[in-house]
């Protein structure tokens, strides 16, 4: 028997309204700082081996990372450590008492505890010691921090490796049989397990290397290209944009850098990266006699190539489908068409007269303003008609003169965001529904 239209209409709401209800259940007991931890956690998990085991093996020890993606590694390193050491109690425990163990299968079990002993967990006090200085930022702009993250790839590499490399492939030669044993089933538990978390706390150790040396990392290539010209540089408006003795309607311009202790103070860890990234590059490209220019992009705004959403399409979507927490965390904000993006680099890398920093932005606006913008242009979206400003009143602006007088000129917001909304359609991430 089919339904009629408006009762099937009726159905689906209801149906979508009981799902709303249910994902928004936890959400009467869980503070803002608490989504804060998950959605970090989630964010440093989401391209670990096992991203659900790396966030709930992790997830008891959120409170304790503070925005700081240094200890999410340092965590999942002790717990890889704790695995090792687990695994070779029992291995321990299995020669002690000897029974059911012959000579061969006793000879491998003690190489491994052998190789566990003197080699994998003999570098966890210096691996330890080495991720709890990078979790400071003096330790992670030093000039040994390379250095000391493949110290670090090294050891918990041997952890990942060391059960595969010595243990189950001599089980593997004494035949099936021994492998369905009891100490063959602790073997193969005990190896799955071992190499797991280490390539997760590998996986997450991993991700260090472009936060800490990444920018130097591709300097150095371009210094050894004798042919090349010039380097432009992606940064970010967030390098200028967050201060503390900022005036009343100020206009910010490329002299302008963040502050490091206000960043530290609110945990703005994206932007003391793109700060600390900006000056190891111009203290670089100084020292070896490169010409260095940066582009430093707003909020980027407009269509998406990849269906894979990036962050910032994903949190336009969200405020587009009526979610107002992650955008309030924003405050004001400067946003620019991508094109608008890509052009500034072409522009500046072929301009001879480029020198230094370029601020990137088409606008400024406060976050209600924004949403008053798009609530008008887009009524069919249940966008919020208010949003939080956890920050306060701002007033600054972003100072663009610099670039415009080399001839550039900006899309309009409204061009930006319906390249955007049409973006987003197009890929089947935004539904029209009449509200």
């Amino acid at each position: 028997m089919s339904m009629a239209p408006h009762s099937s209409m009726f159905l689906c709401l209801l149906l979508a309204m009981l799902v709303a209800s249910v994902r928004a259940s936890p959400a009467k007991h869980e503070t803002q700082f608490e989504a804060a931890e998950d959605k970090f956690l989630r964010a440093c998990c989401a391209n670990t081996t096992d991203a659900a085991v790396c966030y709930n093996s992790l997830l008891p020890r959120a409170r304790t990372f503070e925005g700081n993606f240094v200890k999410v590694a340092t965590a999942a390193t002790i717990i890889a450590y704790e695995q090792l050491r687990s695994f070779d109690a029992e291995l321990r425990i299995i020669l002690r008492r000897g029974a059911g163990v012959g000579k061969y299968m006793a000879n491998v079990l003690g190489s491994c505890v052998s190789y566990f002993e003197d080699v994998a967990l003999f570098g966890e006090d210096l691996v330890l010691a080495t991720l709890w200085r990078l979790e400071t930022v003096d330790g992670r702009k030093g000039k040994h921090a390379k250095f000391d993250l493949d110290e670090v790839n090294t050891c918990v590499g041997e952890v990942a490796s060391s059960t595969n490399l010595l243990c189950i492939e001599d089980f593997i030669r004494l035949g099936k049989e021994v492998l369905v044993s009891p100490v063959g089933k602790i073997m193969v538990a005990g190896n799955a397990t071992v190499t797991l978390y280490g390539e997760i706390a590998l996986d997450l150790e991993e991700t260090l290397v472009p936060a800490v040396n990444g920018t130097l990392n591709v300097l150095r290539s371009c210094k050894k290209n004798p042919f090349l010209k010039r380097v432009v540089l992606t940064s970010s408006s967030s390098a200028v944009r967050i201060r503390d003795d900022a005036q009343p309607n100020i206009s910010l311009d490329e002299i302008s850098w963040s502050s490091v202790p206000l960043c530290e103070s609110m945990q703005l860890w994206y932007a003391l990266a793109k700060v600390f990234a900006e000056k190891a590059a111009w203290e670089f490209a100084k020292e070896n006699d490169i010409d260095l220019v940066t582009v430093l992009p707003s909020f980027v705004i407009g269509p998406s190539l990849s269906n894979e959403l990036c962050v910032t399409a994903s949190d336009v979507l969200g405020l587009l489908q009526g979610d107002t927490a992650r955008f309030s965390s924003y405050g004001r904000m400067g946003y620019v068409h991508i094109d608008d993006v890509a052009s500034s680099h072409i522009l500046v890398y072929e301009a001879p007269e480029a020198k230094g920093r370029y601020l990137c932005s088409s606008v400024v606006l406060d976050n209600n303003e924004l949403v008053s913008l798009l609530a008008k242009r887009y009524p069919i979206f249940p966008i919020p008609r208010r949003l939080n400003n956890p920050y306060g009143e701002q007033s600054y602006q972003l100072n663009t003169s610099k670039l415009q007088g080399l001839g550039f000129k900006f899309k309009g917001v409204q061009e930006m965001f319906d390249d955007c909304v049409q973006s987003l359609k197009d890929q089947g991430h935004l539904l029209e529904c009449p509200l």
